[in-house]
């Protein structure tokens, strides 16, 4: 599967966090339930959302890996205005070279949200 961009990733009437990252606090178990790091976000908006997608980039490797998996829940991070997004059936779905601005919705922020109306 070709991947282009996060929208693609979700069936019609779907929607989705997207995270930028270099891996730091990123965390999946072998059932496939983790977390993301520690991020500002509008908790009220997440919890809305359907999927939760990660675009994970490798520098050494100079490839991003891209993951998807079912929003869960969240939990309040250490620091002010931080959130902790938990994620279950998290799978990667393969590779892409589309940089980060083509792939999150156009912009540079690393947290966005998609839908596919």
């Amino acid at each position: 599967m070709k991947i282009t961009n996060a929208r693609d990733l979700l069936d019609p009437g779907q929607s989705a966090i997207v995270f930028f990252t270099h891996g730091q606090d990123f965390h999946i178990d072998n059932l496939g339930e983790g977390e993301t790091g520690s991020w500002i976000l509008n908790p009220d908006l997440v919890r809305k959302v359907d999927k939760v997608i990660v675009y994970l980039r490798d520098e050494m490797r100079r490839i991003n890996h891209v993951y998807m998996g079912n929003f869960h829940s969240l939990r309040k991070g250490e620091r002010s205005r931080r959130w902790i997004v938990r994620f279950t059936g998290m799978t990667e779905l393969g590779t892409t070279g589309v940089h980060w601005l083509e792939f999150g919705n156009g912009s540079t922020a690393p947290v966005n949200y998609v839908e596919n109306a």
